[in-house]
């Protein structure tokens, strides 16, 4: 018997990585780890590469994890480095053991093709841009970063949030719209 998946989307700074903490004995699988090394990426006109783009994923390594994973199998699954861009490894996700135990598939991609086709349920959160930007000033000060260079960066996370990800939440079967969450901002 195939264990059930959730496919849990949504732009940068959503919410996804919350809603998904609040889930009790899943296992979790982070379309993030499937980041194509940068070697493997065609760099755009100015020489930069573009990560926001279902293109930057092996998408079709996912879902066979994701599959394997439904299907009661260990998958092992590459670890990326976001500070040289490369694949530094691999890990072993281990397969639900109990019937009950759900598979959660999450990331900004999880409900583009083909991902998209494995949830029973298929959610998108959908928050505004205004917000999805506060929680990433927040987020990259804790990490050192300053606001011009996150500013700069979410110009190239918007346009792929418009081109994909905002598009596939016509595959999703529960949007959750933005509610209350304060953006706070300490020294």
């Amino acid at each position: 018997m195939a264990h059930q998946i959730i496919c849990i989307a949504g732009g940068s700074g959503s919410g996804k990585s919350t809603l998904v903490d609040s889930f009790v004995n899943a296992v979790i699988l982070h379309v993030d780890s499937f980041y194509k090394d940068v070697s493997d990426l065609k760099p755009d006109a100015d020489g930069s590469y573009n990560f926001d783009t279902p293109d930057a994923i092996d998408m079709q390594a996912c879902f066979q994890a994701a599959k394997d994973l439904s299907e009661g199998k260990d998958v092992t699954v590459p670890v990326y480095d976001y500070v040289s861009f490369k694949r530094v490894g691999t890990q072993t996700i281990t397969a639900p053991k109990t019937p009950e135990q759900l598979i959660i598939v999450e990331g900004l991609f999880a409900l583009c093709e083909p991902l998209n086709q494995l949830g029973f349920l298929r959610i998108f959160i959908d928050a505004p841009m205004e917000i999805l930007i506060a929680r990433r000033i927040k987020r990259d000060i804790g990490k050192n970063r300053g606001v011009g260079e996150t500013l700069e960066w979410f110009k190239k996370v918007e346009i792929g949030f418009m081109k994909h990800i905002e598009p596939s939440k016509k595959n999703a079967n529960l949007i959750i719209p933005f509610s209350y969450s304060p953006i706070v901002f300490s020294r």
